[in-house]
């Protein structure tokens, strides 16, 4: 029945009020004026404009975006100068110096930093974007990085002078493609570099399929990267003025575990489905504060849906 009183309405419309409209006479015939009906086109079409800009607008690029769904943690900090000063005037950095690949990063850091003082460009550079680094499972018992510099393709010949002082041999050079991306590999001695460039970022690791899963990530939209596992992480809260950013996958810290543990050992069940922690430096040592994530089958998800009851008693 209200099908049948539409359709008489819309006929009655188009063969009565329709010709009415066209002549400019519809406000004696009906009780909505033309000029009314202007007023309500044009906030449609002003509606229309600001729905279509809303939803075509560009995202922001975010660094996270580049980190691969393999990665174990990434770990995000902003002036990267300043919070490596911080850190080195801590009482137990002296401490940490006695373990060799400590003594070795903070040899290399010191190269990079005087690095850093030729070429102001990089300093603004790194005074404006995060850097980052991400942990993978690079095989049973070994793991690898990720390195995320500001500076794109210029900060190039920068990691070649720290390669090359750190090595104290010449690098070489070539090229490859793969997949619409230009991969640059030096090598010097028995040390080799991947990397690549994009959107003001080098990217680069000892491991040149890490860096093919960085390209992957890219030409597939950053669907399937870290955060796109895990959305919580998001749009957690977090401080400004921290020493950095930590991310942790559950699913992937627990693979890591695994290549402390002896062959044939494993632990199926993880800590948590992600977590997230603000870092800082303070004298007394390394504070965390953050948030962990349940997941579908991990030890945090035990109190997913719980809530806080009263203290008890315990009578003895």
């Amino acid at each position: 029945m209200k099908k049948i009183l539409l359709i008489f309405s819309a006929k009655k419309f188009l063969f009565t009020g329709f010709p009415y409209f066209c002549r400019g006479d519809f406000k004696n015939n009906y009780s909505v004026k033309k000029p009314e009906w202007v007023f309500v086109g044009v906030l449609l079409l002003i509606a229309a404009y600001f729905s279509y800009r809303y939803l075509t607008r560009p995202q922001p690029f975010e660094p996270l975006q580049l980190v691969p769904a393999s990665s174990v943690a990434v770990y995000q900090t902003h002036q990267l100068p300043e919070r490596w000063a911080a850190l080195a005037d801590k009482p137990y950095w002296q401490d940490l110096l006695r373990i060799e690949e400590i003594t070795t990063t903070d040899k290399l850091y010191r190269h990079f930093d005087s690095l850093m003082q030729a070429n102001s460009w990089l300093a603004k550079e790194l005074q404006r974007k995060p850097v980052l680094f991400s942990l993978h499972v690079t095989g049973s018992q070994s793991a690898g990085l990720l390195y995320y510099l500001p500076g794109g393709l210029r900060a190039r010949d920068v990691l070649q002078e720290l390669l090359q002082y750190y090595t104290g041999r010449p690098v070489r050079q070539t090229t490859r493609e793969y997949n619409g991306f230009v991969i640059y590999e030096w090598q010097a001695g028995k040390h080799e570099i991947s990397a690549i460039a994009y959107k003001d970022y080098l990217i680069f690791s000892s491991y040149g399929y890490l860096v093919e899963d960085v390209v992957r990530n890219i030409n597939d939209e950053f669907k399937n990267n870290f955060l796109a596992g895990h959305p919580d992480l998001r749009h957690v809260s977090h401080l400004q003025d921290d020493s950095g950013d930590l991310y942790i996958s559950g699913r992937q810290l627990n693979a890591f575990w695994h290549t402390f543990l002896p062959p044939g050992k494993s632990s199926d069940r993880a800590l948590t489905g992600s977590a997230f922690y603000d870092v800082a430096f303070n004298d007394s040592g390394l504070l965390l504060s953050g948030f962990l994530f349940a997941g579908s089958d991990d030890f945090t998800a035990v109190f997913r849906d719980q809530e806080a009851g009263e203290p008890q008693g315990l009578l003895l």
